[in-house]
């Protein structure tokens, strides 16, 4: 059988088996549904927030950090909602959500969940100090970029149930880079999240990407993914213009290797400090 035939009588095998497709995760779901009646409040979805005590701190450090402080530090969830407002919040929310989904599994599981975890929070810092630079929205930068790769968790699953061990490192990425991108896409529809993610998550491979008009959330992420892959094996050599487009719409003349060095140390403590909200 040829690989082709295997990646997708897997695909198949997930999208059969719900149990191997997380659903949205419970408090994103509350606060989704807190959201969409008609005549929701801020104490509303701070009283849904709350219920989360963990939750809850993830905000509170949010909103006093330096992405988001004023003069005066929000004392509580209200105050934080405030300074964000809905939108953004619902997006930490899922962010902070998203997290747990790569923990409370088998050790071999957490551990191969755990580098997916890295590189996507990784990308997702770079993602939303690109989007401020090219007018994209940053907040939904940084978590189209983070659940860009959720997909991943269902087919680590499924490989691990077949036959109760992984497969070895470099088997396991050519399984996921051929089923994240349709899995992940799969699991957003589900979570009737905007069709916008869902399609930074179709497009995850796809570096011939391109298109007329503004930049937008696919390049950001496309060229944040490149980003976080530099300097490590993923990405033995840097790609020119002609093959990832979307590098041409940042920088006047597109990012070739060594615009790319110097943005990344430029904008390496800012990548740091969104990091580190996200671990």
């Amino acid at each position: 059988m040829e690989s082709n035939q295997v990646f997708a009588k897997i695909y198949r095998e997930i999208v059969r088996n719900k149990g191997l497709l997380p659903g949205l995760p419970g408090l994103a779901l509350k606060l989704r549904d807190t959201v969409a009646q008609p005549r929701h409040t801020l104490e509303d979805l701070a009283r849904v927030i709350q219920t989360d005590p963990g939750a809850t701190a993830y905000i509170l450090q949010i909103a006093n950090s330096p992405l988001y402080a004023t003069r005066l530090p929000a004392q509580d969830i209200k105050s934080a909602i405030s300074r964000f407002g809905i939108p953004v919040t619902r997006n930490l929310v899922m962010a902070y959500s998203a997290r747990q989904l790569f923990s409370n599994h088998s050790e071999a599981i957490e551990q191969a969940m755990a580098g997916v975890w890295q590189l996507s929070v990784r990308r997702s810092a770079i993602a939303a100090m690109l989007a401020v630079r090219v007018r994209v929205d940053a907040d939904q930068a940084l978590l189209a970029a983070l659940l860009q790769d959720v997909g991943s968790l269902p087919v680590i699953t499924y490989l691990s149930s077949q036959s109760r061990q992984l497969p070895p490192p470099m088997v396991l990425l050519k399984f996921l880079e051929a089923l994240t991108p349709k899995v992940s896409a799969l699991l957003m529809q589900r979570w009737e999240l905007n069709d916008d993610y869902v399609e930074v998550a179709l497009k995850r491979n796809q570096w011939d990407y391109r298109h007329a008009g503004e930049t937008n959330l696919v390049d950001v992420v496309l060229v944040a993914r490149l980003l976080s892959l530099k300097n490590t094996h993923h990405l033995p050599e840097w790609p020119t213009l002609e093959q990832v487009p979307a590098l041409g719409r940042f920088g006047e003349t597109g990012l070739d290797e060594p615009a790319a060095e110097e943005l990344l140390q430029t904008a390496e403590s800012e990548i740091l400090e969104i990091q580190s909200l996200l671990q």
